[in-house]
């Protein structure tokens, strides 16, 4: 199950993710930060795995701005990977 929430402080909005996120969950989480004025903080300490889709979604946002705020090893070896 994927839980995205947010919440701002001054001019970032951090967006949290937390449990798996899949394909079908791309568009969810796009819509949130689609709906962001200002900047973009992504927290994936608690999203726990993803797969290709999802990766590349979070690559493609780290690439438009948005700063990785906290993600596990893991999560980080795979946003430092170029196979996705």
């Amino acid at each position: 199950m994927l839980r995205i929430t947010k919440a701002s402080s001054g001019s970032v909005t951090k967006i949290k993710i937390e449990g798996r996120l899949a394909s079908n969950d791309v568009s969810e989480l796009e819509m949130a930060c689609q709906s962001v004025q200002g900047s973009i903080g992504l927290d994936l300490s608690d999203l726990t795995a993803t797969d290709a889709e999802g990766v590349r979604t979070l690559k493609r946002l780290l690439a438009g701005g948005a700063r990785l705020l906290a993600a596990s090893p893991y999560m980080k070896a795979l946003l430092e990977s170029k196979d996705t």
